[in-house]
């Protein structure tokens, strides 16, 4: 494995001058006039020809896009609460984040297919969904799983390759599954949608909890369940992830991993 182990691995520290362009803009216009400020007079006519080209294009998927402005409300509504900001301080400590962090979550458009995806790029946390296919299914638990990984990106290099190499030792489950699904989901499950929801949403919680479809994914949605004592209470105790609570969730993989992953 690489030097982010089986953790989510870093982001971009910096957003590309097209990129910024795009995400601080509401409409294509706009976005070209401010590209136009940072890049060569060739380059700019470049994106100028091919995005005009494309401009009923994406005019069609800011059309769609626009189905998610209520969601957007209630979740930003949701996460200025007091009880969202002391799960967020606590997710920090998890991680052992020692700096400030300020994402501007944005909605792009995706294709209407199963998998969506999300990831950190500067001050932007980019949310991939489909305002069609992923719109019922995005809640503030979703979004704030997202979050998780973000935070997951940012930890110290060293801790990600020593808890990989810990975990792994106790259970040596690689080659079974891609890598992200062996801790980095369980853990985004277990902290950004139990735990957040136990806090946030009691009611949620226990509807959640009953049906026991925390992810589509047999092994995630187990392993989270089995894992979510152990990690609830370093939450509950505002612990740092060490490798004791690494040792204890690597034991617990090895005694699961046989029923989960039998089919």
């Amino acid at each position: 494995m690489n030097r982010n182990g089986f953790f989510s691995t870093i982001g971009f520290l910096k957003s590309d001058p097209l990129e910024l362009s795009f995400y601080g803009s509401e409409f294509l216009h706009e976005a070209l006039v401010n590209l136009k400020k940072d890049i060569s007079s060739d380059d700019f006519e470049f994106y100028e020809r091919f995005y005009n080209h494309f401009a009923p294009l994406v005019d069609t998927y800011l059309a769609e896009s626009a189905a998610f402005k209520d969601t957007i409300e209630k979740i930003n509504e949701v996460f200025t609460e007091p009880s969202v900001i002391d799960v967020m301080n606590r997710a920090f400590r998890f991680y052992n984040l020692n700096r400030p962090i300020k994402y501007t979550v944005l909605f792009t458009w995706w294709p209407p297919i199963n998998h969506d995806n999300a990831s950190p790029t500067g001050d932007y946390l980019i949310l991939r969904k489909n305002p069609k296919m992923h719109l019922q299914s995005l809640d503030a638990d979703i979004a704030f799983h997202e979050v998780i990984h973000s935070l997951s990106t940012l930890q110290n290099l060293i801790n990600k390759k020593e808890y990989t190499n810990i975990f792994l030792k106790k259970c040596p489950i690689q080659g079974k599954m891609k890598k992200y699904r062996i801790l980095e989901e369980p853990l985004a499950v277990a902290i950004g949608q139990m735990y957040f929801l136990e806090k946030v949403h009691p009611d949620k919680y226990r509807r959640e909890l009953e049906q026991n479809s925390w992810y589509r994914d047999r092994w995630v949605n187990s392993f989270a369940h089995i894992i979510y004592p152990k990690v609830k209470s370093y939450l509950g105790s505002n612990r740092p992830m060490d490798s004791k609570l690494i040792e204890e969730l690597g034991d617990l993989c090895a005694n699961v991993q046989a029923f989960i992953l039998v089919k």
